[in-house]
This record gives C-alpha cells, structure tokens and sequence, in this order.
C-alpha cells in the first residue's frame, strides 16, 4: 500500500506539478498505523521466548512497548484514510496479543 501510494504521488506531482498534501499526510498515517499494528503482531515472539526463559522484567517493558504501540496506532487509524483492504489487522492484533 505504501509503495502504491509513492507511485500515486509520484505520478499526481509529475501531472499537475503539485501533490496533494492532504491525502499524503492521511496515506501515510495509515501506513504508520499498519506499521504499528504488524510491530505489535511481531512482538509476540520475543515477549513469549524472554517468558520461557523467566526473565519478566524484560517481558513487562515489552508488554509495555507493545501496549504503547497499540495506543499510537489508533491515533494513526484515526488520522489515516480508510486501510485498502477490508481487513481489521488491529482487531486481529489484539485477539493474538492478548490470547
């Protein structure tokens, strides 16, 4: 999605001579959004090997980290444009998290 929307760009700047700032600003609140979701997703790894191995300090400031990350990307969401597909990562990034 976001390399579409550098082409979009692209292409609207070399067409008209200007971008629309507007819709650059919402395109890229959404790809920071989704960045944010898929780091929350990824951070299960680590949080789950660091639980094994009994080391919980280290598991509670991720917990912490990947908490934070569920909060900036909802207010990423809410600044994005609507996500290409209808596809609801965050709903499935907490259900993951937090089963």
């Amino acid at each position: 999605m976001c390399r579409d929307f550098i082409r979009e760009v692209e292409l609207y700047t070399l067409l008209t001579g200007q971008a629309s700032i507007d819709q650059m600003d919402r395109n890229l609140a959404r790809c920071i959004a989704d960045a944010l979701t898929w780091a929350r997703i990824l951070s299960i790894v680590p949080i789950t090997a660091l639980a094994w191995l009994g080391l919980s300090r280290w598991v509670f400031w991720l917990y912490i980290a990947a908490a934070l990350t569920d909060l900036f990307d909802g207010l990423f969401a809410r600044r994005g444009s609507p996500p290409a597909k209808n596809i609801d990562f965050d709903g499935i990034a907490d259900l993951v998290f937090c089963e």
